[in-house]
């Protein structure tokens, strides 16, 4: 299992709801949250595999951005 973390624009409960059906499906996640305490709002991924573009395409398309951070 490989981890990832994102420096997002997700501010807040609604935000993290409004993403949640994109996470909660996207192929190969097997756990993700959102850190809304932390001034960059990370968003820590555990998956098997991940196609990053695609998330990224997907979540634009809600509206919020990622920028993947080095581990």
């Amino acid at each position: 299992m490989k981890k990832y973390i994102f420096e997002t624009n997700i501010m807040c409960v609604a935000c993290v709801n409004n993403v949640s059906s994109v996470l909660n499906s996207f192929e190969g996640i097997h756990h993700w949250h959102v850190d809304l305490q932390s001034e960059t709002r990370l968003l820590h991924i555990e998956a098997s595999t991940l196609d990053v573009v695609k998330l990224k395409n997907e979540m634009e398309s809600l509206g919020y951005n990622l920028k993947e951070c080095q581990i």
